[in-house]
C-alpha cells in the first residue's frame, strides 16, 4: 500500500504543493461524478493571485460537501505555518478584505488556507477558524460604524465603549475602533482595553494600517506602544505601528515628536542589544562545541 507520511508532505515546495492541492480537489470531484473541468490553478507560484491558488467553481446549485465544502471554494496554499496571528495580515493585507475573499463571501463559498507545516491539533484548528471568521465579522461591523460615524457619532462612541469589554466584540475592539478616527475618546478606549488584555496585541496592529495612528497626539501614542510592546507577542506590533506613523508624518510633511523620535531611539537600542546577545550566546556556543 503507497503511504504518504506528514514528513513527505511537509517537504513539499510551494509549486508541488499547490499541483497536490488541485490534483486532491480534482479527485474529489471525480469520485463524486463532478467535472474535474471545475478545479483551476494558478500559474507561477509567486505570480500575483489576489489570495487564491487552486479554485473550484461549480454551479451554485450544487450539492458538495467534506474537502470541498461549498460549489464555490478558494484554495490559498502556503510551505510556512499560518498561526491566528498571520490569518489576518493573510485575508486583509492593507485593513482591506481581499476582493477575492468578499466575492466569495457574497456567492455563499468557502476560503480555504492550506499549511504543509502547520499543526493539524484540534486546538490549532479552532484557533485558526476563529481568526479567519473574525476577519470577515469585524469588516462587516467596520463598514457599519463607519457610515453611521456621519449620521449619529453618539451612538459610535456608545458602540465603541461597549465593545471595549463586551464578551464577543472585545478581541475585535481594536479593529472596530480604527473604523472611525481615533479622537481623546477612542484614545482612552485603547488604553482600557490594553489595560484589561481582553484583545490580543496582535489584533491592535491593524492601528498600523491606513494612518489609524496618524491622529493620536504623540504622547498618547508613546504610552499605548509602550503597554502594547509589553504584551506578549506584542513587540513586533508596537515596532510596525511606529514605523507606519513615523513614515505617514514623513509622507504628510510633518515634523516628528520628540515623543516619536525617543521612541524610536529606544527601539533600536533594544534591537542593538538583542543582536549583541545574540552574538554573545554564538560565540559562547562556538567555543564550547570546539572545547
Amino acid at each position: 500500500m503507497f503511504e504518504i507520511s506528514g514528513d513527505d508532505i511537509a517537504a513539499l515546495n510551494d509549486g508541488d504543493l499547490r499541483s497536490l492541492v488541485a490534483l486532491l480537489c480534482e479527485a474529489e470531484l471525480r469520485s463524486r461524478g463532478l467535472p474535474t473541468s471545475a478545479v483551476t490553478a494558478g500559474g507561477n507560484q509567486d505570480a500575483a493571485d489576489g489570495g487564491v491558488d487552486v479554485r473550484v467553481a461549480l454551479p451554485a446549485d450544487t450539492a458538495i460537501e467534506g474537502f470541498v465544502p461549498r460549489p464555490n471554494t478558494a484554495f490559498q496554499v502556503k510551505v510556512p505555518d499560518m498561526p491566528p496571528s498571520a490569518i489576518l495580515p493573510e485575508m486583509k493585507p492593507s485593513g482591506t478584505i481581499r476582493p477575492t475573499i468578499q466575492e466569495l463571501a457574497d456567492l455563499s463559498g468557502a476560503y480555504i488556507i492550506v499549511s504543509s507545516t502547520g499543526s493539524t491539533s484540534d486546538k490549532a484548528l479552532q484557533d485558526r477558524r476563529a481568526a479567519a471568521k473574525g476577519s470577515r465579522n469585524d469588516q462587516v461591523l467596520r463598514g457599519f460604524l463607519s457610515g453611521l460615524q456621519e449620521r449619529d457619532p453618539s451612538a459610535v462612541k456608545a458602540a465603541l465603549d461597549e465593545a471595549v469589554e463586551h464578551e464577543t466584540l472585545a478581541p475585535l475592539f481594536p479593529a472596530l475602533q480604527t473604523a472611525v478616527p481615533i479622537d481623546g475618546d477612542g484614545v482612552k478606549r485603547i488604553k482600557q482595553s490594553l489595560s484589561a488584555g481582553t484583545a490580543p496585541a496582535e489584533n491592535f496592529r491593524i492601528m498600523a494600517w491606513g494612518r489609524a495612528s496618524a491622529a493620536i497626539p504623540a504622547a498618547n501614542l508613546k504610552e499605548i506602544l509602550l503597554v502594547i510592546a509589553a504584551a506578549e507577542d506584542g513587540l513586533s506590533v508596537a515596532i510596525e505601528i511606529l514605523y507606519m506613523r513615523i513614515h505617514s508624518d514623513k509622507d504628510q510633511k510633518k515634523d516628528i515628536a520628540p515623543e516619536i523620535v525617543a521612541q524610536e531611539k529606544a527601539r533600536l537600542a533594544k534591537e542593538i542589544e538583542a543582536e549583541r546577545r545574540s552574538e554573545t550566546k554564538r560565540d559562547r556556543d562556538m567555543d564550547e562545541r570546539f572545547e
